[in-house]
């Protein structure tokens, strides 16, 4: 027997599916009337309508996708299995649930939808399917996975070259850094965003005026204005930077803000203060020793020093000014021009894409010339070694000095002669002297280039065993000058030995340390003489000249007297 239901219940069931037509018809309506996708499903997930934005966008009509559900209709290899499970979950707990996924065309062209899917309740308030909002986001996550590209590539460049980044209003507002900023400061990476306040904090107490007035002439001046300044780090610890910027205008309507880089320069400050140090020793060395022979000697050899440490700080200055960080500068007032439309800019605009390409070769270049600077730097501490080495083999040689007085210039050769006397032995000296006025000089500066001269004629004789050794002493005069010679008959000197013959370091010698030539000329230019060497090339001997000034004795003695 058949079982029928009551009229009563019939009719209620048919009120009941006629007002669920009537109420997916108003939802239809309203569907159709946006660009948004929207789908129907039932309580299993199976599609019961969908708008033409749907078929639109997904290839699919609505006679394809009714019946289906969407998982199996739109999904495939890429799509995220696990996205798609916590979606299925909140679903069947009957919560409202919203989420990016990738789906598929009907051609198989992938695209990205952000979703929100909510139950759909009949009048009784029971759950009985689902309604999905979909929209096509795969162009605006393109540009965000662009976007994370660009800021990807700029940390790397910024991070190879440990160059901190920063921009702000020129009032201190709204205060944006990178992330080796945090690394600079020793902070540590926080979610909220800087503050003027947290960065002054963080400079020396001595400095901040200094900094707060640099920053504002940065904005009247319009110009890159380097400021340097010391931190103190959470720990206490103190560092040198370095900030390099200036005032920017993202468009011709915008308010001006400052950007710019921040350099740890805490490495090349202590060179500078060490080299600073050990100068200010020497020269209270040579005060202490009353104008020594260390006083000649250290100091004259270690001013070639800091010459060739300058020489280290000039290649360090235009390798820095290689790090192109003005190509930096100018990426980032790029990206800042052109911050509201920045996914337009790097991928359609020409300068945008090709600074997409120019960010990885700028942070090689940058992390290039990084590595050559602390080249240059190792380089410098080694000068700084070799220094310390100078000083303590001439302090053992310190005589007490700098004082002019009238010297017999006959005497002091002969003294020179008498020092030197064990070492020339084997040795033709001829002696050949003028007789000449006393000269006002310093007795013992003089002594030490005569001794010298005498040495480097020596081993110059010594390396041309072959032949007679023979030196030649001549005192005489020329004009308002005396004049000393000394010569010999060794090995000679080519016109590229004679070049750089006074040069700190050089030498020809395989014992030699290349400072007693060099020496000798600072100590000549000290007692207001001259010195210079000819040779007629190498096996002809050679001859340094001294020349002392004759004129003003009598005033120079008077002076030292009074």
């Amino acid at each position: 027997m058949m079982r029928t239901d009551s009229p009563m219940k019939t009719a209620t069931h048919e009120g009941a599916v006629a007002r669920r037509v009537r109420y997916l018809g108003r939802l239809a309506r309203v569907a159709e009337n946006t660009e948004s996708i929207v789908i129907l499903t039932d309580l299993e997930g199976t599609i019961e309508w969908v708008n033409d934005s749907f078929t639109r966008v997904s290839g699919y009509t609505a006679s394809e996708a009714i019946g289906r559900k969407p998982g199996e209709l739109l999904q495939g290899a890429e799509t995220n299995r696990a996205e798609t499970a916590r979606i299925g979950a909140a679903l069947r707990d009957r919560q409202t649930v919203s989420a990016e996924l990738l789906n598929y065309t009907k051609q198989g062209r992938p695209y990205w939808v952000g979703m929100k899917i909510a139950p759909l309740t009949d009048e009784d308030g029971s759950v009985d399917g689902f309604m999905a909002i979909q929209a096509d986001i795969t162009e605006r996550r393109e540009q965000r996975l662009a976007h994370q590209r660009l800021t990807d590539r700029l940390n790397f460049a910024t991070a190879a070259a440990q160059v901190g980044m920063f921009e702000l209003g020129v009032d201190g507002s709204n205060l944006w850094w990178n992330d080796m900023m945090y690394e600079i400061l020793g902070q540590e990476r926080t979610e909220v965003p800087p503050t003027i306040e947290q960065w002054h904090a963080m400079v020396h107490p001595e400095d901040l005026a200094h900094v707060i007035a640099g920053r504002q002439q940065r904005v009247t001046s319009g110009v890159t204005l380097p400021i340097r300044y010391r931190i103190v780090r959470p720990d206490g610890s103190v560092r040198h930077v370095e900030s390099i910027g200036s005032a920017i205008r993202p468009d011709d309507t915008s308010t001006p803000r400052i950007g710019g880089v921040l350099l740890d320069i805490t490495d090349r400050v202590l060179a500078e203060e060490r080299e600073s140090e050990l100068q200010r020793r020497l020269r209270d060395t040579s005060h202490q020793a009353g104008m020594a022979e260390i006083a000649t000697g250290v100091l004259h050899n270690v001013g070639n020093v800091l010459n060739s440490l300058g020489i280290a700080n000039s290649t360090v200055r235009e390798e820095f000014k290689s790090l192109r960080l003005d190509r930096l500068e100018q990426s980032c007032t790029l990206l800042q021009r052109n911050q509201s439309t920045l996914a337009t800019f790097l991928t359609e605009e020409r300068q945008g894409r090709a600074l997409s390409r120019y960010l990885p070769e700028l942070a090689a270049h940058i992390a290039a010339h990084g590595r050559a600077l602390l080249t240059e730097l190792d380089a410098m501490e080694s000068l700084v070694v070799h220094l310390r080495e100078i000083v303590n083999a001439q302090q053992s040689l310190a005589r007490i000095g700098g004082t002019r007085e009238l010297t017999d210039l006959r005497e002091v050769l002969e003294s020179a002669l008498l020092v030197q006397a064990p070492e020339l032995a084997s040795i033709e000296v001829q002696r050949l002297y003028d007789d000449l006025p006393p000269v006002s000089t310093d007795r013992h500066k003089l002594m030490q280039i005569i001794v010298n001269l005498l040495a480097n004629a020596r081993d110059a004789i010594r390396g041309a065993a072959e032949r007679p050794g023979r030196i030649v002493v001549r005192l005489h005069r020329v004009g308002q000058h005396a004049v000393i010679d000394v010569e010999d008959s060794g090995i000679g000197m080519s016109s590229e030995v004679l070049s750089r013959l006074w040069r700190f370091g050089f030498t020809t010698k395989k014992t030699g340390h290349g400072f007693g030539l060099h020496h000798c000329a600072n100590a000549a230019r000290e007692i207001g003489a001259t010195i210079d060497a000819t040779s007629d090339g190498a096996g002809q001997g050679s001859r340094f000249t001294l020349r002392l000034p004759l004129e003003e004795s009598g005033q120079r003695s008077a002076g030292v007297a009074a």
